[in-house]
This record gives structure tokens, sequence and C-alpha cells, in this order.
């Protein structure tokens, strides 16, 4: 069984379809080129509530690994 992977994007750029997500697009590709396995990909709004919300769904879920990508600008 692969390893589990989970992607969580922060932008609201991406929820309004401003910005096409090709982070994720890109990251997917690379994981499971590696053999992991991506369970989830998340796009969360520019809201600490929020990012912290997505952050902690995905903890639970015990993914190997998280990656989060975004949240800069």
């Amino acid at each position: 069984m692969a390893w589990s992977v989970e992607i969580v994007c922060i932008g609201t750029e991406l929820l309004i379809g401003k910005t096409l997500n090709t982070n994720a697009q890109w990251l997917a590709k690379r994981v499971t080129s590696l053999g992991l396995s991506v369970r989830r990909i998340t796009n969360v709004s520019d809201d600490i509530n929020k990012i912290s919300s997505a952050l902690q769904e995905a903890i639970q879920r015990n993914p190997r690994f998280l990656i989060t990508t975004g949240g800069l600008g």
C-alpha cells in the first residue's frame, strides 16, 4: 500500500476561478511519480480560521505527508 499524501492549497483566488490551480496538478504528478498516493486535494480561502480547520481535518485523516501550498500573497 502506497503512503498517503494530502495537499492543502491556500488562496481565495483558487476558489473564485481567478487562478487555475497548477500547483496542485504539479504536486500530484510529482508525488504520484514517487510511488505515493494523493488521497485528497483541498482548496481553502485566505482566512486563518478556515486554513486552521482544513489543516486540522487533514491531520485527523492521518496522511503520511501533508503538503501546503499558496498563501503567499
